[in-house]
């Protein structure tokens, strides 16, 4: 059976005490002068009426106390505080060894056993914090889904990020926000009473997009000694662009030589600018081809050299 201190009554037990039962301490303090052996199937039944030592029970131990089994903590008229700290339930000469397997408290309330060398102490509720984790996207994309981790004493078991009802972000990123860094900071959260909640804010990175071009043209010309090419970006392609954005591409380019030919390639030069452009990682378009190059209507015979073919009209051949 249970051992029981009446209300406002103290006991000493002259030797070792050992329970695999109730012990319930109902408004009185319990001095073991000797061992306290609480078993697996022993229940310590410990009521709270304040934070101040004398109004809550409290058990003080001559020898070594050893924990196992339930506390089981009772409200007496009185209504805690997130983390309010009630010290030395029990306190040990000896080494106090062992813990609690089960914690019950009345419903809607949530303890913890802090145990030290020599003593334990119940607090009730946890400070928590909820930071929100890094995260990137790319420019012009719609905000991901932002999550947190907790940390500080961390949930109780059972509760979950989930059951923090109302959580949201707040954040002056948006989707046409430009490349950089923007804090993400949780908030709103209605909890259990036996949460502290603190926000820590975390970092969204936009990265640049990826833009290529495409499009670019560059006109057949007339030999004249130069590898110069004139650049045609009137039929540009911007693959990747935001629409409504700003970003213009101008271009120079050089044929790979001076020479008459066909097929020829002109490789390009080209530059970006705009309000949009640092938004951007931009894939140039390297080449643009060219069908032929003609010569020169003057060009004379000691600068290049060409045969003149006649075809003469009626019977003949040509000469």
């Amino acid at each position: 059976s249970g051992l029981t201190i009446t209300t406002g009554g103290d006991l000493t037990v002259s030797g070792n005490f050992s329970s695999d039962s109730t012990l319930e301490i109902a408004g009185g303090d319990l001095q073991v002068n000797g061992n306290l052996t609480l078993g697996s199937t022993s229940t310590l039944k410990v009521g709270l009426g304040g934070t101040m030592v004398g109004a809550y029970d409290q058990v003080s131990v001559g020898g070594t106390a050893n924990l196992d089994g339930t506390i089981e903590i009772v409200h007496e008229s009185f209504t805690p505080t997130v983390l309010d700290n009630f010290s030395s339930i029990v306190t040990s000469t000896g080494a106090l060894s062992g813990n609690f397997n089960t914690i019950t408290a009345p419903s809607g309330f949530r303890y913890d056993v802090n145990i030290n060398s020599n003593s334990f102490d119940l607090t009730y509720g946890r400070a928590i914090t909820l930071t929100t984790d890094d995260i990137s996207k790319t420019y012009g994309d719609a905000n991901p889904a932002f999550t947190v981790t907790v940390s500080g004493d961390g949930l109780f078991d059972g509760d979950q990020v989930s059951d923090l009802s109302g959580l949201n972000y707040s954040t002056t990123a948006v989707v046409t926000s430009d490349v950089g860094n923007y804090t993400v900071t949780p908030q709103g959260v209605t909890a259990p009473d036996y949460y502290s909640i603190t926000y820590a804010a975390g970092t969204l990175t936009i990265d640049p997009r990826a833009l290529t071009i495409s499009g670019i043209t560059a006109a057949n010309k007339v030999y004249d000694g130069t590898t110069a090419a004139t650049i045609n970006v009137a039929g540009v392609v911007y693959t990747g662009l935001v629409g409504g954005d700003d970003v213009t591409v101008s271009a120079s380019g050089t044929f790979s030589d001076k020479n008459v030919g066909t097929g020829q390639t002109v490789t390009l030069s080209s530059s970006y600018s705009g309000v949009d452009v640092g938004n951007y990682s931009i894939t140039n378009q390297a080449t643009a081809p060219v069908s032929y190059t003609h010569l020169r209507a003057h060009e004379t015979a000691d600068v290049i050299s060409y045969d003149v073919f006649c075809l003469k009209r009626g019977g003949g051949g040509g000469g």
